[in-house]
């Protein structure tokens, strides 16, 4: 049997009365909520109020940022331009070679240009049902569409939307996920290929939060698949266009800007020793060796800009920890099923501590070549023994740690595997993980993986959920700590209000307030920081004040989209619709492509009893998310209202196939008025 779709159910409370008949208005929902707070404490701009600018308070001297570690390598320096990996393949040309046919090398693609890795055939699960939802993917010549339907018993489509896809990431070595942008915004598709299964189906995540055509590409996933791509400060998912310079990871990710390096070759400078122009990952310190693959790979559970940085600034060979916080759950690390946590797991390995900071990724991995599948056992082999020899002149890569050899003879290993393959042992793979049809390698290369250590819980009464990924240790009298902690739990916070799990949010909220407040004081232009101060207080309902701080936030940034976004959430709470529906069409306006605020605006017109104009924004809803139920909702209640009771029925009808559930649970709200005759 398909999976059933599962769709969110709970609602935020509000303080609005019902309407004059006793139907309640629409509420704001939980992936209204949820979308724009999946990048909270990465989104900036926003719209402000005219008179604020006027009642500013005297302006306060902010702390000063944090100091920044220099670094002997010339290109960490910021003005330092990146040229791009044909400028490498002049003098590097095998590396380079070899590197593109790395997954790195191989992260993002436009669609129609994508390496053919899929089956299109009906035994591929192309169309395929999950819940009353089908998808289906049609290769047209050079375009890639992607449709999604819902039809009723007799075959007949109530509700569709199809969409040509423009760029294709990931390898395939696991998965393909696909995107198209509408202008500058980056949308992701419900469908995937993956390749472990040769088969489509939903994209990750969409099991639990179905998003259909509307999942934000963001900042944050687009930097650990392409090389460069252009943001644009205050929104979610739009880019300056062209969105991307180039496409798939590059050398420069690794190596830093090479600009100068480039420059001293044509001038034929060659210097002795080390070359300072451009970074080599090995002549770096432990720490900063990791940050290089940590900046992708270190997934953590919530990460948080530092204040007054970006995460593009970053360059290989600074400390990674400069520019972005990077906490954790105290025992994520023991998670074997999480699909990025390899740094994690690899910090819980006895390889790993024992070391001394000399085995690290690229003791097992060559970051220039994936070796070839009937090599790999050979390969990984190889550099366990590297080690677990203990020669006594070592190899390239060896720890110089001494390690025991395997405790089992050659026999009796080849009894368990015959090709001899540590990892089959050591590092098994689980077919699953916390990601569907994913499978992922244990990284915490256990001595016996049938008896892991146990999970120690690390929470003591009173403390926060989440902590700072240990790798990355700072000073204990850091004044920064305190903020960049608090501000990783506001998406805990967010979670737990639309959960209903009051008590949690309520407890998580109280604690953050105290840092937020010092964060604010210590630097009143901290703009993340008045955000999630506004944030916390709205959990606390103390809807006032939070008006307050998020107004002060758009008197600072006027195209500010998360302080929009929960000004208009606030306004509603107050019952202050005139102002809830300015910020729902600024923001209806400005991303005509997000049907979440036009179900805002439709929701609070609803309220307004503006009839005519909810009907104008609820169908610029339907249409870009033709599958929602409460979007649905919204266009029984209004046709009702402008007593179009034939437009009321025939969306009642969708709503039953898209949602029988839902379906009966609002059918004693309207089944009275739908039924009457005309």
């Amino acid at each position: 049997m398909p999976a059933k779709r599962s769709r969110p159910e709970k609602q935020r409370p509000t303080t609005a009365a019902p309407s004059a008949d006793g139907v309640p208005a629409s509420q704001p929902r939980r992936w209204r909520i949820l979308v724009p707070l999946s990048v909270f404490l990465l989104a900036g701009g926003g719209a402000g109020l005219a008179w604020l600018y006027l009642q500013k308070p005297p302006a306060r001297i902010a702390a000063p940022l944090p100091p920044l570690t220099t670094s002997p390598f010339l290109n960490t320096a910021q003005d330092v331009p990146y040229v791009g990996d044909q400028e490498c393949l002049n003098c590097h040309r095998v590396v380079c070679n070899d590197y593109h046919q790395h997954p790195m090398g191989r992260s993002l693609f436009h669609a129609a240009d994508a390496p053919p890795l899929e089956n299109y055939s009906v035994q591929a699960g192309n169309p395929f049902t999950v819940g009353p939802l089908h998808f289906q993917v049609l290769r047209e010549g050079g375009r890639v569409l992607h449709r999604e339907w819902c039809e009723d018993a007799r075959g007949k489509v109530v509700a569709q939307r199809e969409e040509a896809m423009d760029f294709a990431v990931g390898s395939g070595t696991q998965a393909r996920s696909y995107f198209y942008q509408r202008d500058g915004f980056l949308f992701e598709s419900p469908i995937t290929w993956y390749s472990l299964q040769s088969r489509w189906q939903l994209s990750p995540g969409y099991e639990k939060n179905q998003q259909h055509f509307h999942r934000r590409m963001e900042m944050r996933c687009l930097y650990c698949h392409c090389q460069e791509a252009h943001p644009i400060e205050g929104t979610t998912n739009r880019y300056r266009e062209p969105i991307f310079g180039q496409l798939a990871i590059g050398c420069e990710r690794c190596h830093g800007p090479g600009q100068l390096h480039v420059s001293s070759r044509k001038q034929n400078i060659h210097p002795e020793g080390v070359d300072y122009t451009i970074v080599n990952p090995r002549h770096l310190a432990p720490a900063l060796r990791e940050a290089v693959c940590e900046q992708c790979h270190l997934q953590g559970e919530a990460i948080v800009l530092r204040r007054g940085r970006r995460q593009t600034e970053y360059r290989p060979g600074l400390p990674l920890q400069e520019y972005l916080a990077i906490f954790i759950r105290p025992a994520e690390a023991e998670d074997t099923r999480r699909i990025v946590g390899h740094v994690e797991q690899m910090y819980q390995s006895v390889c790993f501590n024992r070391s001394k900071g000399k085995f690290g990724c690229s003791s097992c991995h060559d970051p220039h070549r994936e070796p070839a599948p009937r090599d790999k056992v050979t390969f990984y082999r190889e550099r366990c023994r590297n080690c677990h020899t203990a020669p006594e002149k070592p190899e390239p890569g060896h720890t110089g740690v001494p390690a025991p050899d395997c405790s089992l003879s050659r026999e009796e290993r080849r009894a368990k595997d015959p090709q001899d393959n540590c990892l089959a042992c050591h590092m098994p793979q689980h077919a699953s993980s916390t990601v569907v049809h994913l499978a992922v390698t244990d990284h915490r290369v256990l001595r016996d993986p049938a008896h892991p250590p146990p999970v120690r819980a690390t929470i003591q009464p009173g403390e926060l959920p989440l902590r700072l990924f240990p790798g990355h240790r700072r000073e204990a009298n850091d004044e920064e700590l305190p903020r960049d902690q608090a501000l990783a739990m506001i998406p805990l916070i967010a979670n737990a209000q639309v959960d209903r799990a009051t008590q949690a949010a309520d407890y998580l909220s109280r604690q953050v307030l105290p840092l937020l407040d010092q964060a604010v004081a210590r630097d009143p232009e901290d703009l993340p920081a008045l955000e999630g101060r506004g944030l916390a207080l709205y959990a606390q309902r103390r809807y006032q004040e939070a008006f307050r701080v998020l107004q002060e936030v758009l008197a600072r940034e006027p195209e500010r989209e998360q302080a929009l976004t929960w000004a208009a959430y606030v306004a509603e709470s107050l019952g202050r619709y005139d102002r809830a529906e300015e910020y729902w069409r600024r923001l209806a306006q400005k991303y005509p492509q997000f049907p979440e605020y036009q179900e805002g605006l439709a929701s609070v017109l609803v309220r307004r009893a503006a009839w005519a104009e909810a009907l104008e924004a609820a169908q610029k809803a339907v249409k870009l998310d033709p599958f929602r139920p409460e979007i649905r909702e919204l266009l029984i209640r209004i046709a009702l209202e402008r007593g179009d009771r034939a437009r009321a029925r025939q969306e009642y009808q969708i709503l039953g196939v898209l949602d029988a559930a839902y379906q009966q649970t609002i059918r004693p709200r309207y089944a009275a008025r739908l039924e009457e005759k005309e």
